[in-house]
């Protein structure tokens, strides 16, 4: 993957970019900076784009500060192909979640100079970062490792220890999945024990209950006898219980029909005392109606009279009822002639008061009018002063705006002065061993008194730079304080005018208004009142009421009713009740003696019979008794005899159970059995498993493929560690990796990883060496392992990003250096070097300058 193209928006510090980072025609180039501008930044952003991951913890951390959303745009060529990748990010808001976009583009052919891209952008991001990965065939580690040589990486190879530079090195080479692999088949190979182990415990267990299944069949084979022999007495029992039941059931019929004739005896007992009575009450109700017949003729004549009275009563009631309501009617009309007199009188009260106010009103209309125009005149007096006040708020918006661009000013002076102060300190703590804040390589005493003396300088500068803000925010500060003092003074004086004047002005507006409607209502209702005061005077009211009073009065006076003579007829109505109500029982009376006569001859021939049919009954039950009698009663020996039935039911139910459970426990020793030669069978199988897993355990451990694998690769790791270390060292410096050494106490071989460094004067241990020799050995290491681990993903090398080791280098190391760069430039399509020492702007053909301003950082290509 070879860097074509680059461009930033709201990345880290990166805000805008007008122009992206063009890379085309680039072989070897530096990035310049200040510690901080964002130099290592645009490689997050490569990797980011390509891969989603950079050295942030999450993407929203990559996002500018004060921003909600970021983008990075990256061309690559890979393989004679030209590639795009845009890649957005939106943080997670209040109701959104946060959401990523990944687009990838590949050129297909140019429109003049410019290429044509086609997207090529899977369904899903996951799918298109598996796209992106099966073009590169590298992920993010592997890129990392090979691509990448950052800040304090570069010697983690060679300063450990030489029992870790194995694990370091099989970090580099990826071989921690065969450690994955390792713990995976470990927990198989345990998971696989504790089944083997439980598996035993159960068969154990199935053994001891299926060892029991003898014991089972001889206590069934008893049951089973014993059941036979209580079955035989059971039936027995039965018979016998049966035979009683039948006798005593016979007996309980005899009585059941004894008790049956006897209830009847009762009943034909009780019917004919029944009948009796009926007989002598039939006797008593015809006598009562021949007595009443005896008086017919007196009867009759009461009769009519009634009728006639009754007639007249009616005729004076309906009168009654007519004066009644009439004398209803004339009150009614009095009482609303009168209220019509009432509400009359009431309208002329309200009118005259009505006309009262209005003419008061009325007579205010000189005096508001004159108030009116004293509020106008007030109120055109206010607009000159707020002229002013807009003239004042003007000057204290441009105030404000200069206040806060010099406090933003002072706090990042402070933030810079601050950080710088932090470093310088560190770095005189440290004293001669002191590193580099920055990339950690080591400084040496003449590194540290520089760096330390271009500290003070900067602090110096940003102190000075500090108090004259200080100074300008206190000027500005104090302007906008007196335009504040003076433009709310102003505002409360016309706020206090305006409003004063404003209440005038409407008050007498709104009472004018009342004025000018006033004035025809106040003719109208003294027309009104006139029209009122005339009409009470001339009685012209509630004529229709009048007329119908005396209407009403007339007819009460043509009725001529007579309240006494209604009294008489009423009292002589009642006097004939007694003797009306006697003649209307004379039909009854007459009616009554015919159907007592028939009820006697029915009651009598009922008698008859029902005498005859008491004899039958009373002979029926004498013979019931005196069979009774002759049959005992079985009662008590069946009782006996169903007590034992119960008692040898419930033997023959004991066994029944007891041979269920001897069968139940048989059938699950039958079912143990089976479940035991299973379980010695799925014992047998974890055994062997356990054994297959702790075999890939030792093959995937360090001392398995692992080793192999490390051991396969460093012949391949020091032939291209010597060849890149001979182009920088005129091949004066070789390198030896020692995978074994003799034990100086024991004399037994040590497996260990030692680099042996051979020069002019001889071999000796790469631990002895320093400075600048040290950090060509570092480097060459580091590249061959670059190479080493991108052969063996399969992908090609084509970048080399160098983010290391010039500031622990003098001039004659950096000379080198750069010699040494140069020379492994050869095999890379494109390699990029990170420095902050000035000296080396100029080293290269083509640079990177990055700057850092109040706006975010910015990226300039400049070319030789």
């Amino acid at each position: 993957m070879v860097p074509r193209k680059l461009r930033l928006r709201n990345f880290m510090a990166y805000r805008a970019m007008e122009q992206p980072i063009d890379f085309t025609g680039i072989h070897v180039a530096c990035l310049t900076g200040v510690n901080g501008a964002g130099k290592s930044t645009l490689l997050d952003a490569m990797t980011w784009a390509v891969w989603g991951q950079s050295r942030a913890k999450s993407d929203d951390d990559l996002v500018a500060l004060g921003e909600n959303e970021m983008e990075v745009e990256f061309e690559f060529a890979l393989a004679e192909e030209l590639y795009r990748v845009l890649r957005k990010r939106s943080k997670p808001g209040v109701r959104r979640a946060g959401h990523s976009i990944l687009e990838l583009f590949v050129a297909a052919g140019e429109d003049g100079d410019t290429p044509n891209f086609v997207p090529i952008t899977g369904n899903t991001l996951r799918e298109t970062e598996a796209k992106l990965r099966g073009l590169l065939r590298l992920d993010y580690d592997t890129f990392v490792n090979s691509a990448l040589l950052l800040q304090g990486r570069a010697d983690e190879f060679t300063t450990k220890r030489a029992d870790q530079r194995k694990q370091v090195l099989a970090d580099v080479l990826g071989l921690g999945r065969y450690d994955r692999y390792a713990d995976a088949a470990r927990e198989q190979a345990r998971q696989r024990d504790a089944n083997q182990t439980a598996a035993v415990r159960e068969i154990v267990s199935l053994e001891q209950q299926v060892s029991q299944r003898p014991e089972y069949q001889a206590e069934l084979n008893a049951a089973q006898s014993a059941s036979a022999a209580v079955d035989a007495v059971v039936s027995a029992h039965e018979q016998s219980v049966l035979t009683l039941a039948e006798a005593q059931r016979l007996r309980q019929e005899r009585a059941a029909l004894a008790l049956a004739a006897q209830d009847r005896v009762h009943r034909a007992e009780a019917d004919l005392q029944e009948l009796h009575g009926q007989r002598a009450l039939l006797t008593k109700r015809m006598q009562e109606a021949s007595g009443l017949l005896a008086q017919r003729e007196v009867l009759l004549t009461a009769l009519q009279d009634h009728v006639e009275a009754r007639a007249q009563e009616e005729l004076l009631a309906v009168a009654a009822q007519r004066v009644l309501q009439l004398r209803t009617d004339q009150a009614h009309l009095e009482s609303a002639v009168e209220r019509a007199r009432a509400d009359l009188t009431k309208q002329e009260a309200l009118l005259v008061r009505e006309v009262s106010q209005y003419q008061a009103l009325v007579a205010e209309r000189p005096g508001l009018e004159r108030a009116a125009g004293q509020a106008a005149e007030r109120l055109g007096a206010v607009a000159p002063k707020l002229a002013a006040l807009a003239g004042l708020r003007g000057k204290l918006a441009e105030a404000a705006q200069l206040v806060g661009s010099i406090q933003q000013s002072l706090a990042e002076t402070k933030r810079q002065g601050t950080e710088l102060r932090g470093r310088r300190d560190q770095l005189k703590e440290s004293g001669a061993q002191g590193a580099c804040p920055l990339c950690g390589t080591e400084l040496g005493d003449h590194g540290v008194d520089r760096i330390v003396a271009e500290y003070g300088v900067e602090l110096k500068r940003l102190g000075e730079l500090y108090r004259e803000r200080e100074r300008l925010a206190a000027e500005a500060q104090a302007a906008q304080q007196a335009a504040q003092g003076e433009a709310a003074t102003l505002e409360a004086a016309i706020t206090r005018e305006r409003a004063e004047a404003q209440t005038l002005h409407t008050t007498a507006s709104n009472r004018l208004k009342e004025v000018e409607a006033a004035e025809p209502k106040l003719l109208e209702a003294g027309a009104r009142l006139t029209a009122l005061q005339s009409q009470l005077a001339t009685g012209g009211f509630a004529a229709e009421a009048a007329d119908a009073l005396t209407e009403a009065r007339q007819a009460i006076a043509d009725l001529g009713y007579d309240e006494a003579e209604h009294r008489a007829v009423r009292e002589r109505l009642r006097s004939l009740e007694g003797s009306v109500a006697l003649a209307q029982r004379l039909s009854e009376a007459e009616r009554a003696a015919a159907e007592a006569q028939q009820d006697l001859e029915r009651v009598a021939l009922a008698l008859q019979r029902r005498e005859a049919e008491l004899a039958d009954d009373q002979a029926g039950l004498e013979r019931l008794q005196a069979e009774l009698i002759a049959a005992p009663d079985m009662a008590v020996r069946l009782a006996a005899a169903q007590g034992e039935l119960e008692d040898a039911r419930r033997r023959a139910n004991g066994l029944t159970g007891t041979i269920g459970r001897l069968q139940g426990e048989l059938e699950r020793c039958d079912r143990l059995q089976l479940l035991l030669d299973e379980r010695r069978g799925l014992a047998k199988t974890w055994l062997t498993e356990k054994a297959l897993y702790d075999e890939l355990t030792l093959a995937f451990g360090r001392r398995g493929i692992q080793a192999l694998l490390i051991e396969t690769a460093l012949p391949e790791l020091e032939d291209e560690t010597n060849a890149l270390l001979g182009r920088m060292t005129d091949n004066r410096l070789t390198v030896k990796l020692e995978t074994q050494r003799q034990a100086r106490s024991t004399g037994a071989t040590i497996e260990t990883l030692d680099i042996r460094i051979s020069d002019e004067l001889g071999t000796r241990p790469y631990e002895l060496y320093s400075g600048g020799e040290a950090f060509r050995i570092n480097f060459a290491l580091r590249i061959a392992l670059s190479k080493l681990l991108a052969r063996r993903a399969g992908a090609p090398l084509p970048t080399l990003i160098i983010d290391e080791g010039f500031g622990t280098q003098d001039v004659a190391g950096r000379e080198k250096l750069v010699e040494a760069v140069n020379a492994v430039a050869e095999e890379f399509q494109c390699v990029l070097v990170i420095t902050h020492v000035e000296e080396l702007k100029d080293v290269f053909p083509a640079r990177i300058e990055v700057t850092k301003g109040f706006n975010g950082s910015t990226a300039t290509v400049v070319r030789a």
